[in-house]
């Protein structure tokens, strides 16, 4: 999936929905309960900053995404603005270039709580901002890491339609994040001073869902 072209779609349907005047939402079916699923592309960025030389390198385990990610999400709108949602994603595999000095892999997989903050129009769309914490599992194929469980930022934004002609049913186009840090085990130090790994593995992803 085309990172831009998803980007150009978003903002298309923005514009086209939020200048639909026909009445699909209205007051009295707020708060809302939804659940659904979707499935997309996983992008992975990472480096090492050493405190000793108090300096961002690129990271020696060289890793790229090499899945989709699945995610399942569920939450509630309270109103046209405001809403919190429970999202469960799995980035697939991120794995080390064939050229690079470790081998190894990442799998990893999120648990995030957001609020989810936009605006309900009653042509049916919903432009959202997402904002919150995930608890993010590695599970790296090696010890690289001290920890192998995170906390990390969870942000996004995106669309979501709810379509007149299909009762509940809801489609969805949005990117997430989670950025996190993790302490380098001393074997993979640079000087063997201390490090710390800082990345961000993100996902923009196509979801469908079902309003109660």
């Amino acid at each position: 999936m085309n990172k831009k072209l998803c980007a150009c779609l978003l903002g298309a349907v923005c514009l086209q929905a939020a200048a639909n005047d026909s009445s699909v939402v209205n007051q009295s079916s707020l708060p809302s309960i939804y659940i659904g699923g979707g499935i997309g592309t996983t992008d992975f960025y990472g480096g090492v900053f050493d405190d000793a030389d108090d300096d961002f390198s690129e990271s020696v385990f060289d890793l790229e995404a090499k899945d989709n990610a699945i995610k399942i999400y569920s939450g509630i709108n309270f109103n046209r603005i405001v809403g919190i949602e429970l999202s469960y994603t799995d980035y697939g595999k991120v794995q080390t270039k064939h050229e690079s000095q470790f081998q190894g892999q990442l799998s990893p997989k999120a648990l995030a709580v957001t609020a989810n903050v936009g605006y309900t129009f009653d042509s049916g769309f919903r432009a959202f901002a997402l904002t919150g914490m995930s608890a993010l599992d590695l599970q790296q194929s090696n010890d690289w890491f001290e920890d192998e469980k995170v906390v990390a930022l969870r942000y996004g934004l995106g669309g979501e339609y709810h379509s007149n002609l299909l009762d509940g049913i809801t489609f969805r186009l949005a990117y997430e994040a989670d950025l996190y840090s993790a302490s380098v085990n001393p074997q993979y130090r640079k000087n063997n001073s201390d490090s710390t790994y800082l990345s961000r593995v993100d996902a923009w992803y196509l979801g469908v869902g079902y309003n109660f």
